[in-house]
């Protein structure tokens, strides 16, 4: 069967029963990627060796926004993180105060 013949099978479902077939559609493509799992824990291992090591340098989360972001000296509130903000995630640790 076509993924056109699917649809058109689908389309003869209620409305309930269309968003369950929609609902299990969208869950099946939210599944964890434990490849993208790995590479970010080495990622991250990588980043607090370099810090440990001296060769990256600690940042206090605050400043990052604040310089990042225009939000005011020890205040956490940017409204576009994490998805808009131009934050230099490759070069930083967060060290926060909190």
């Amino acid at each position: 069967m076509s993924t056109k013949d699917l649809l058109a099978e689908a389309m003869k479902l209620k409305p309930e029963e269309r968003f369950t077939l929609v609902e299990g559609l969208i869950k099946s493509l939210d599944e964890p990627d434990k490849n993208l799992d790995d590479i970010w824990a080495k990622e991250a291992e990588a980043r607090l060796k370099a810090y440990r090591e001296g060769k990256l340098e600690g940042v206090p989360m605050e400043e990052i926004f604040k310089d990042e972001c225009g939000v005011k000296s020890g205040s956490v509130s940017c409204t576009s993180f994490p998805i808009n903000c131009c934050i230099p995630w490759k070069k930083t640790i967060f060290l926060s105060s909190r």
